[in-house]
């Protein structure tokens, strides 16, 4: 299914004896609707819309008062984007994740996921959705602390009905595709938070989603994991053109993407491809 991205090399540490070779990313070839480049010869191209909003609206009514979570919010984002919503607390950047995860539906406007209309499905549906097309990965790994690592990549194939083997060969795979082939049976309490964050990439990837939506995904891990999971998921981007948002306050993850869209007050007040983003792979470091 994955194919293995990451090949076998212990850590300069060796203290994670991890299965990963973070070489040189290449580009993934798709239909192109847009391109960008880091000026090192990195040319990104992006294929068919994969996330289509128009005048998404979202209130919520407190006693008399009404809130504008979101005024309006029209964005498309492409196959093999790799793009931070970026904005301070109160902007509406979670509203706007809620919605995109199809976890909340808007008050007026029109999504659509993958080609799929989803503003108006009942919760059944969505829920469907959720675990066909979309791959979370949350700042709190969001893991069964005594299972082990194979067990808690598969949660998303049980829901979706998938036999015990084909779960156990795909979580495998997904496992070894983030670098830990060898970590397959360890509970996740057994684990680093570096690799955690990369059970739950292997979580996010195991249904092979239109896209993957990281919430702060860096948040509770020290600069050097955290740029070590920035490099893994521009790795997932350039090599499988797997289509990566990330939901963030934080400069130093937009600094890794190639487009950034700025929310502010429930508005996009900004929609950028990003010239000289950062390669965590080549050792380019977190800056502000």
């Amino acid at each position: 299914m994955f194919g293995k991205l990451l090949k076998s090399k212990n850590t300069a540490s060796g203290s994670d004896d991890l299965d990963h070779d973070f070489g040189p990313m290449t580009a993934v070839q798709t239909p192109a609707s847009g391109v960008s480049s880091n000026g090192n010869g990195l040319i990104h191209k992006v294929g068919k819309p994969v996330i289509e909003t128009n005048g998404i609206m979202k209130t919520y009514k407190m006693g008399d008062e009404v809130l504008n979570a979101l005024a309006g919010v029209d964005i498309t984002i492409y196959q093999g984007d790799l793009v931070a919503i970026m904005g301070p607390s109160g902007s509406g950047k979670s509203t706007l994740m809620n919605i995109l995860g199809c976890l909340d539906k808007p008050t007026a406007g029109t999504y659509k996921l993958d080609g799929v209309d989803v503003e108006k499905m009942n919760d059944d549906q969505l829920a469907r959705i959720r675990n066909q097309k979309i791959g979370f990965v949350f700042q709190s790994f969001n893991l069964l602390r005594r299972t082990p690592s194979i067990e808690n990549v598969a949660q998303p194939l049980i829901y979706a009905n998938v036999s015990g083997r084909e779960r156990a060969k795909r979580s495998r795979e997904a496992l070894e595709m983030v670098g830990l082939g060898k970590r397959l049976h360890h509970h996740a309490n057994e684990l680093s938070g570096g690799q955690q964050q990369r059970v739950a990439i292997a979580r996010a990837l195991v249904t092979n989603p239109a896209i993957i939506l990281a919430d702060e995904p860096t948040g509770n891990l020290d600069s050097k994991t955290g740029a070590e999971i920035m490099c893994l998921f521009q790795t997932l981007n350039a090599e499988r053109g797997m289509t990566i948002i990330f939901v963030t306050h934080d400069p130093r993850i937009a600094s890794h993407c190639r487009r950034v869209i700025r929310i502010a007050d429930g508005r996009i007040v900004g929609d950028d491809l990003t010239t000289d983003f950062l390669d965590a792979c080549k050792g380019d470091t977190f800056r502000e």
